[in-house]
Order: C-alpha cells, then structure tokens, then sequence
C-alpha cells in the first residue's frame, strides 16, 4: 500500500513539475539561474522566454523569483536532512539494525511528502501571481507541450521498436 502511495505522489510530482518550467522539470542544477534556460539566458535574445511569453510585468517575474528562491532554499535544506539519513540509514543497515533502518525510511519518505507539498505549494503561489488570461494561455502552453512531448515519446518508442526489429 505505501509502494502504491509514493509512486502515486511521484506521478503527480512529475506532472506537476512541468506545470510553470519547460524543459529539465524537476531536474535541479545549481547556478544563478538553477539551469533553467529561462533563467540563466539574457532577455535580450531573439528567442522568447516563459515570462515574455505570458508577458508577465516586471513584478510578476519579482514575485515568481522571490516565491522560487524560497522554494530552492528549503528544498536545499531538507535535500541535505534527507542525505544525512540516508547515510544514518546505511549504517543502521551495516550494523544490522534494521528496526532502525525502517525508521530512518519513514523519515526519509515524511520529509519526501513535505518536498512534493512544497513544489505543490509553490505552483499554487506562482499560479495566484497569474492573471486570469496568463492563467489560459499558460493551460494553452502546457496543452501544447504535453501533444509535442506526447509524438517525440511515440517516435521514440517507434525507432526503439524498428532497431530491435533489425536486431533480430
């Protein structure tokens, strides 16, 4: 039943984490601008970025910067209390203590939980920012992605599907 749960939270973690970022989704890198090419890029280019194309003001994008630069800091602090159990977990294991490794486990998956809230939060903060026709035209973007994401991932599957013909 919990395999069940967490896999269910991370299905929806997923879809959700490329509800406000195109491109890595979850995916975190550091830097500036936290890899997101929307981020680290100047506005000068050619290319429009997610804030030019949801012509976001100047103080949208401060507010959608400030509600992020919040997120990547708690997340960077229980990133860290995750990696310190785990490494608790791997003793408890070395020294067969296993009572205690489930322990470790669950506080592992409760502070998991409070990740997946966290990024749930966050885009309901971002979305608040929003207006109601860049709220539309974001659900447009994200309809569009989703049917040009859906035909790579099927091409994908084809090409996989023609080289294990030839395979044979």
């Amino acid at each position: 039943m919990k395999k069940i749960t967490v896999i269910a939270v991370l299905a929806a973690l997923m879809t959700l984490g490329f509800a406000f970022e195109p491109g890595n989704g979850m995916r975190m890198k550091e830097g500036l601008g936290n890899g997101h090419p929307d981020f680290d890029r100047p506005f000068d280019t050619d290319e429009p970025s997610f804030f030019e194309e949801l012509d976001l003001t100047t103080e949208q994008m401060e507010q959608m910067d400030k509600i992020r630069s919040e997120q990547m800091k708690e997340n960077i602090d229980l990133n860290s209390k995750i990696k310190i159990l785990e490494i608790d977990r791997k003793d408890a294991l070395k020294d067969h203590n296993f009572a205690q490794a489930k322990k470790i486990t669950d506080d592992i998956f409760k502070i998991k939980a409070n990740l997946a809230k966290n990024r749930i939060e966050m885009k309901k903060q971002k979305w608040e920012v929003l207006t109601q026709e860049q709220q539309k035209k974001l659900d447009e973007m994200q309809l569009e992605r989703r049917y040009h994401h859906k035909r790579f991932t099927q091409k994908l599957k084809e090409m996989k599907k023609m080289k294990r013909m030839k395979g044979m």
